[in-house]
């Protein structure tokens, strides 16, 4: 157990996410049961770091654990989340559930045996939690995280912290209101950048430098971007497999 302490304390020291995500706040976080969806690379893992980041930091009741970990391969996730209660653990967040047998089963146990856990758990895209995982139909909340919305690039690209606005604001107020005049110049500035470039992902160079981190880990070239725009190497690291 306290190789996974560890573990922990190092991803959640050199987590920096250069953006917080929109949904961190639309997330009912008091759920005893929660799952997060996304295709591969759109940034889960990172997810559920900043979460523990941002309300745990180093406090040992809440617990990342990734099911790629060969420790599962002889122990269930009901044998361990016992043991991370009795050690007063009270925020189990497991990445790529999937990769572990019989989950949706191992979890409802979780839920049924453990009251007073909390369990956070990724998954992919494709995943139909309630409607072909009947144990969990009931009780999980279901969420899905995509790729930057084109504020949350803006804010990636700037620096800068634009809030969201509804569209009805924006459009009787944009010349009154300086963050949207400002948000709205700044997006025709962008979109003006943008330039087809008729290569697939496939003939593009994979250094991390050339990395462009809109939705998942897609290239500035892929995304027609000019490559005079380069995001930081910081901003495009991720621990999301």
């Amino acid at each position: 157990m306290e190789a996974f302490y560890r573990t922990h304390a190092y991803l959640v020291e050199h987590t920096n996410a250069p953006v917080r995500r929109d949904l961190m706040d639309e997330i009912d976080w008091n759920d005893r049961l929660i799952g997060i969806k996304g295709t591969r690379g759109v940034g889960k893992t990172t997810f559920l770091l900043q979460y523990a980041k941002e309300k745990f930091g180093t406090d040992r009741s809440c617990l990342f654990i990734n099911m790629n970990n060969f420790y599962f391969s002889g122990h269930g996730i009901v044998e361990f989340a016992a043991e991370f209660q009795r050690r007063g653990g009270k925020v189990l967040l497991i990445d790529q559930v999937f990769k572990y047998p019989e989950w949706s089963k191992e979890l409802r146990m979780c839920y049924d045996r453990f009251p007073n856990l909390k369990i956070v758990f990724t998954g992919s895209s494709v995943m139909r939690l309630k409607e072909e995982n009947m144990e969990l139909r009931d009780i999980v909340k279901s969420y899905n995280l995509r790729g930057f919305s084109f504020r949350e690039y803006l804010n990636l690209q700037t620096g800068m912290k634009f809030h969201a606005y509804p569209l009805e604001e924006i459009l009787s107020n944009h010349e009154q209101d300086k963050e949207i005049t400002i948000f709205v110049g700044r997006g025709r500035t962008e979109s003006a950048e943008c330039q087809p470039t008729g290569k697939r992902h496939t003939d593009l160079p994979r250094h991390s430098n050339e990395l462009h981190q809109v939705s998942g880990r897609r290239t500035t070239h892929q995304y027609g971007l000019s490559e005079r725009r380069r995001i930081p190497q910081e901003a495009v690291e991720d621990n999301d497999a």
